[in-house]
């Protein structure tokens, strides 16, 4: 839902005509079908030759399909108020025919529907958090660095918040992923490992402002060990994840990235 929101408007109204010019078609082709039109031309006709016999009458008094529905806009307004449950009374179908009958329970049916999918869009758009154009409110760099600060060895990467909205209960998680040999010699693939923070308790962000992810590298760090010569050389990853949710609106937020040994600069 990062579409603005002209276009969002242009979609609704969009869905609303093309549907009710659908259902209008169908009203006015079973209508043809049907022979309504046609019995319309022959009653004006008996009546300009006033031919008062019985099987005349006969021919007048048969039962249209849709009642009131005379040309392709009669069956334009008919859609609409169909759809829309407006029902002036005078137009509407009747039993002459079962595939009048089967299109008005399949326009209600996908009225509703169409309704609800357009309620819910309208509500996300509103529900989501200005981001001045951007299709992704939480960025992060594109690479992370490790260099040497406060005379430790330390992984550190920027996010920045680019909603209006301000971003609260956020908190950070750093993760690794590589392959694990055990003391047995048995490999595990895709092992897991926790990478601390520094500065940060329990992972908890304040995020007023970019902000500066620390991970230092010690004995406990699962890129302990890992020389600059050979990084390019590994086979890991590893995955930043922030989760929050904006003030204005309470829309919980959850985003990733991950970097690979070729972008980490070193």
């Amino acid at each position: 839902m990062q579409a603005d929101w002209w276009l969002v408007l242009i979609f609704v109204l969009l869905s609303f005509i093309i549907s009710w010019f659908f259902f209008a078609l169908l009203y006015f082709l079973i209508s043809i079908e049907h022979g309504d039109f046609v019995l319309k031309n022959e009653e004006q006709k008996l009546l300009d030759n006033q031919l008062n016999s019985t099987r005349s009458y006969s021919k007048i008094e048969r039962e249209k399909c849709v009642q009131d529905v005379h040309n392709f806009l009669s069956a334009l307004l008919f859609s609409i108020e169909t759809q829309h449950t407006i029902g002036y009374g005078s137009r509407y179908i009747t039993t002459e025919c079962m595939g009048g009958i089967l299109i008005l329970t399949l326009q209600s049916s996908l009225g509703y529907l169409l309704q609800v999918i357009v309620t819910q869009i309208v509500f996300t758009k509103l529900s989501r958090p200005t981001g001045k154009g951007k299709s992704q409110f939480i960025v992060f760099s594109n690479y992370a660095l490790i260099a040497l600060r406060n005379n430790q060895l330390t992984l550190t990467f920027r996010i920045v918040n680019l909603s209006t909205s301000q971003l609260i209960f956020a908190s950070v998680r750093l993760l690794m992923i590589r392959q694990r040999r055990t003391l047995e010699g048995e490999i595990i693939p895709h092992q897991i490992y926790d990478m601390e923070l520094a500065h940060l308790c329990n992972g908890q962000l304040f995020f007023p402002r970019p902000t500066i992810v620390e991970h230092i590298i010690n004995s406990r760090s699962p890129l302990y060990g890992i020389q600059r010569s050979t990084l390019e050389k590994e086979h890991f990853e590893i995955i930043a994840i922030i989760e929050g949710c904006f003030d204005h609106t309470g829309f919980s937020c959850h985003y990733r990235t991950s970097y690979l040994p070729d972008e980490l600069l070193w």
